[in-house]
């Protein structure tokens, strides 16, 4: 799913416009619920922790098999640098709902 919409979004962090080679990705909302229930598990290494590993959804499995699925679940995630991702979280804190 990242790269995905990483190169959807032309390597350019969403909120900031600016590029970068690291992004996370910024969930716009959480309307849209994954069909794959079974996660994966991938490399995520820390200094501390060089073998961890951690749960993700299937999202490779399901752009194969639920094409559509996995486009709604794209549209809700962008592309953002993690201090503009702190800033995004920042704005939304200040926000009266």
């Amino acid at each position: 799913m990242k790269d995905f919409v990483i190169n959807e979004n032309n390597n350019k962090c969403s909120w900031c416009g600016k590029p970068s080679k690291k992004f996370i990705l910024h969930h716009v909302d959480y309307d849209h619920l994954c069909i794959y229930t079974q996660p994966i598990q991938i490399p995520s290494p820390t200094e501390k922790r060089p073998n961890r590993k951690i749960k993700v959804s299937d999202c490779g499995t399901c752009k194969l098999k639920t094409p559509e699925a996995f486009k709604e679940c794209s549209k809700r995630v962008v592309p953002v640098h993690q201090y503009c991702n702190k800033l995004i979280d920042d704005e939304m804190k200040k926000r009266v709902f």
